[in-house]
């Protein structure tokens, strides 16, 4: 489940920052960045249920 959702989290944030590399981002997020990218993977992982 942890992994699906560190998936959903990189795919969220890659479309959002327009990055290559979800596994950077979910490791060094951008200042700020963790105050709504959780509720988007808990939102998606909602979803995809």
């Amino acid at each position: 489940m942890i992994a699906a959702l560190k998936t959903i989290l990189g795919r969220a944030v890659s479309e959002i920052t327009g990055q290559q590399s979800p596994d950077i981002a979910i490791q060094s997020p951008p200042s700020g960045f963790g105050d709504f990218s959780t509720p988007i993977a808990f939102g998606l992982a909602k979803q995809l249920r």
